[in-house]
Order: C-alpha cells, then sequence, then structure tokens
C-alpha cells in the first residue's frame, strides 16, 4: 500500500513537472515585459507616485516569476543557493506582501525576532515564500474559527542553527494529519487546497541544509518550526554599487519573437546606454548578421524563435561560420526545465538570462561577453 501510494505520487509529481514546463515559458514572458517596463519607469518616472507605482509592479512580477522558478525547482528537486541571509529583514517583507489580508481578517501579526539575530544560510527568496506560505496558512486558520487572531513570528538559536517559529491562535492540526502534512497533495482544506504548499516549502528548507517542523501549541493553535544553519563564514566587505559603474556602449543584437519582451530588451539595454538592434525571429536574425559591416559585441537571443528555429539553430548557424561569432551569445529563456533545453544549453556552454530579468542582471551578463 505504501509503495502504490509512493508511485502515485511520483507519478503526480511528474505530471505536475510536465504542466509547469508547458505554462513556463507563457508565463515568464509577459512578466519579463512587465518587470522591464516598470523598472524603467521607477527609473525615469517624472513623478515620484509614479515611480512608486512601479517599485510595486516590479516587485510583484518579479516575486511571480520567482514562484514560477520555485515550482520548477520543486518539480526538478534543483540545488538551492546559498547566502547569508537577514531572516527579520524576510518577516518584514512577508508582512507587509500580506498585511492587507491580514487587515481583513481581524489578524496581528507580532514579530519577536530580535535586531541582531545572526544571519542565516539560504536563498532570500525561497526563504519568502516558506514564510509567505506559512503566514497564509496560519490566517487561514484562524479565519476558520471565525474569530480574531494573531499569527507571531520568534525564533532561538541553538548552536549552529536558528530556529524560526511561525505560531498562530487558530484550532491546531488533527493529530491523525500532523505526520502527513509535508507529503505532496495531502491537504486538510478539501477542496480549497493543493496539497503543495508545505510540501514544496520543505524541500526548500531541506535543500539549504535545514528542516521543517509542525506541533500544536497547549491550549489552541500550532507551531510552524523553520530551523536554518546560521552563517559562520567572516564577514565580507560590501559590494561597490554596481547601478553607477559606467560601462562602454556595446551594440547588440536582440532576437527574440514576443514584441513585448522585445521592446523591454530595447529599453532597459538602451538605459544601460547601449545600441540595440532588435530580430523578431531567425530569418531576421540571420538577414541582420549577414548584413555588409555587422558588427555586434553581444547578441541576446530567446531559446524559442519559431515553429521552424530556435535559437540554438542561430547560435550552430554562427559556429559554422567559423568566426567566432557564437562566444558573443546570451541565450534568454522562461522554460529551464525540459530536458532538451537543458542539455543544449549546457552543450553551448553560454551564459542565460533568466525571465524575468532585472537592469542589474542584464547588466552583468554582458559584462561577461562583451
Amino acid at each position: 500500500m505504501l509503495l502504490q501510494r509512493k508511485l502515485l505520487e511520483a507519478d503526480r509529481l511528474s505530471q505536475l513537472g510536465g504542466l509547469v514546463s508547458g505554462v513556463a515559458h507563457e508565463l515568464n514572458n509577459p512578466l519579463a515585459a512587465i518587470a522591464a517596463f516598470a523598472e524603467v519607469l521607477k527609473l525615469d518616472g517624472p513623478r515620484a507616485d509614479l515611480r512608486e507605482s512601479a517599485e510595486v509592479i516590479h516587485t510583484e512580477a518579479m516575486r511571480a516569476g520567482r514562484v514560477v522558478q520555485t515550482l520548477l525547482d520543486f518539480a526538478r528537486q534543483r540545488p538551492h543557493q546559498r547566502q547569508p541571509v537577514d531572516i527579520k529583514d524576510v518577516v518584514a517583507r512577508v508582512v507587509a506582501l500580506h498585511r492587507s489580508a491580514l487587515r481583513k481578517a481581524g489578524i496581528l501579526a507580532v514579530d519577536l525576532i530580535p535586531d541582531d539575530v545572526p544571519a542565516v544560510v539560504g536563498d532570500p527568496q525561497e526563504l519568502q515564500q516558506v514564510l509567505l506560505n506559512a503566514l497564509v496558512n496560519a490566517e487561514q486558520a484562524i479565519a476558520a474559527t471565525g474569530r480574531p487572531g494573531r499569527v507571531t513570528f520568534s525564533s532561538r538559536r541553538i548552536n549552529d542553527h536558528l530556529v524560526v517559529l511561525v505560531e498562530d491562535t487558530g484550532p491546531g492540526v488533527a493529530p491523525e494529519a500532523l505526520g502527513r502534512v509535508f507529503e505532496p497533495f495531502f491537504t486538510t482544506k478539501g477542496d480549497e487546497g493543493t496539497g503543495l504548499g508545505l510540501a514544496i516549502s520543505n524541500g526548500l528548507v531541506r535543500g539549504m541544509g535545514g528542516r521543517m517542523r509542525l506541533v500544536n501549541v497547549e491550549g489552541g493553535g500550532a507551531q510552524l518550526s523553520v530551523e536554518l544553519p546560521v552563517d559562520t563564514a567572516p564577514l565580507r566587505p560590501a559590494a561597490a554599487e554596481a547601478a553607477g559603474r559606467p560601462g562602454r556602449a556595446l551594440s547588440l543584437l536582440v532576437v527574440e519573437d514576443e514584441d513585448s519582451v522585445r521592446r523591454a530588451f530595447e529599453l532597459m539595454a538602451g538605459r544601460l546606454g547601449h545600441r540595440v538592434t532588435s530580430a523578431a525571429g531567425f530569418a531576421e536574425a540571420v538577414a541582420r548578421l549577414r548584413a555588409p559591416k555587422s558588427r555586434y559585441d553581444a547578441m541576446i537571443v530567446d531559446v524559442h524563435l519559431d515553429e521552424s528555429h530556435s535559437g540554438f539553430d542561430l547560435f550552430e548557424t554562427l559556429r559554422l561560420e567559423g568566426r567566432g561569432r557564437e562566444t558573443r551569445v546570451v541565450f534568454t529563456t522562461g522554460d529551464s526545465i525540459s530536458k532538451k533545453t537543458r542539455d543544449l544549453l549546457q552543450l553551448s556552454a553560454r551564459p542565460v538570462l533568466r525571465k524575468p530579468f532585472n537592469l542589474e542582471e542584464l547588466r552583468e551578463v554582458l559584462e561577461r561577453v562583451a
């Protein structure tokens, strides 16, 4: 019976991976355009209120992109990024993102984490996803009681680990369900739940070298603990502010089939001081490249171009001409899960700019090839 259940879960995870892979490209392309236009407006907007609105739009577009990437990572069980993370800052961001829903539900969020809490080792965006899911679960549990309530964030250090505690005043979890809450597709919310929230969170935390635990609190409520390794590396000097670094103007060729994303690249590259020529597909790109005296310092090429050609076809065309121009290619993609795409990206050994992206990521990748 256990083997049958595990096989069923494996099959459903495989189906989930296929589904996420299929929609990732369709989601990440418009998110890339939204994020790019918002970031340019945030920097160049004529009015403070417009710049503030653009900041919110940009932040949320990038967050949506990270949610897609989190699902991709969950389906692929990909290694996780590790860096020092200020957990108090993450909690503040999570509460700010969910403040409106908490207010409507009559729920108070209390942050008892001390200001001098040590940094943990992990991925700041993934930790935000984990703690936001914990806060949403706590809010839903309290709402089910029909009474106002409270969610409390606290922490304690145990040797070289920091334990972050999220405690709610809801009804708690049925004892028979406590041992299964981290299983994929197991839910106590009926048709309203997917059974993926805690499973994904658990996978993310384990990938950062930590662990999660859920217990009931005496007198009512539940407590979720997220245990993470403390950053013990020596302090590193602050990095120079990259946004102010002048860079030489480059001649760029952007090959992208989606109009909005292509225009977003043009705007962002222009904001960095580069000259941009664009092409909507394989044939137009080849024509641009074969034009007399054409010279491009870098080429930004989408993996998916049209029904007949991919970005890899253009890369191979450049490689076969023998002029070394393929070494100036940067691939972009909104789908990083398909095995064929992964294998071809690895074979090409070229940098990859994943959608949605920000101005600094574009700057950094161009510095690597030009």
